[in-house]
């Protein structure tokens, strides 16, 4: 078996138990937010609430920093995740931008107007980044698409020594490449959603994170079952013809 074979095992498996996790936490924010819609805001538990999604959250990154160290490659396949749930990836995650319309679709016109304008503001350096990191990793893709590159691609089961060991090298640095840029990409990932919390009060904070996680269930619930259909039809076709 590969090594990304093994890797994309090992993190698949630790990503189901994650996401189970995850429920039992989804869970609690929703009954906090239930109890708490009649009742004076708790700073104390929303902070206590919070601290636990930041830390869910930051397993999973330290799992998949670990794991890319073998093989970043399959990050950018994520094969865990369901066919709708790729397709939401940008540089093996969801894209920061995607947060701010969380932002609006949860506080229901619940900024102040200081809140709005630093949203506002956050929001255009996050796109500035983000457009930063895309073009970089279109210049990392260029140089594999690169004529010479990719005749020694076509060519991978044919090749003498010395091609061999130019593709490696190649492909050695473009392993780096991407393993910067993912990581460059959690960065900006990481440092959207704390700055997006630190202009939030507690309890709106709560709101924001539940609603991070209630898109990510329904993308994989949808994902799940679109990909059984999808299945099914194909195992229909197949027995039919």
């Amino acid at each position: 078996m590969s090594s990304s074979s093994i890797v994309g095992e090992d993190f698949t498996a630790f990503y189901h138990g994650w996401l189970m996790n995850q429920d039992a936490i989804f869970e609690q924010l929703e009954s906090f937010l239930a109890a708490a819609a009649a009742a004076d805001d708790d700073r104390e538990q929303c902070g206590g609430l919070v601290g636990r999604v930041l830390a869910h959250y930051q397993e999973y990154y330290a799992e998949k920093t670990k794991a890319a160290e073998e093989d970043v490659f399959v990050f950018f396949a994520s094969p865990w995740m369901s066919r709708l749930e790729q397709s939401f990836l940008w540089l093996s995650g969801f894209k920061p931008s995607m947060l701010f319309w969380v932002v609006e679709s949860s506080m229901e016109g619940a900024l102040s107007e200081e809140q709005r304008c630093k949203v506002g503001m956050l929001r255009a350096e996050t796109a500035r980044v983000e457009n930063a990191i895309s073009k970089a990793m279109a210049s990392a893709q260029e140089t594999v698409a690169a004529p010479p590159i990719l005749g020694l691609l076509k060519r991978a089961e044919e090749l003498v020594d010395g091609e061999v060991s130019e593709l490696d090298a190649v492909m050695g640095d473009l392993k780096q490449s991407m393993g910067r840029l993912m990581g460059n990409a959690d960065a900006l990932r990481g440092s959207t959603a704390s700055k997006i919390l630190e202009i939030l009060n507690p309890k709106q904070a709560v709101k924001f994170l539940t609603a991070v996680m209630r898109f990510q269930r329904e993308a994989r619930r949808w994902g799940l079952y679109n990909d059984s259909q999808r299945e099914a039809t194909s195992t229909l076709t197949n027995n039919l013809f």
